[in-house]
């Protein structure tokens, strides 16, 4: 399994970047995860999250 890495902010003025590493089999299975992850963070902090690709690591 690869590690599909992406950024995440919740402000696009703020320059502070948290970084998630996703196991997946390949990157829609990482995008289908991403996406959950992103609805999750989104309801529990109750703002606009944005991800952002990186890249991949074998």
């Amino acid at each position: 399994m690869k590690q599909y890495i992406f950024f995440c902010s919740t402000n696009k003025y703020n320059h502070q970047y948290k970084e998630y590493k996703i196991e997946a089999n390949g990157m829609m299975d990482a995008l289908e995860k991403a996406s959950q992850m992103k609805q999750r963070l989104e309801s529990e902090t109750l703002s606009n999250i944005r991800f952002e690709f990186k890249g991949v690591v074998y």
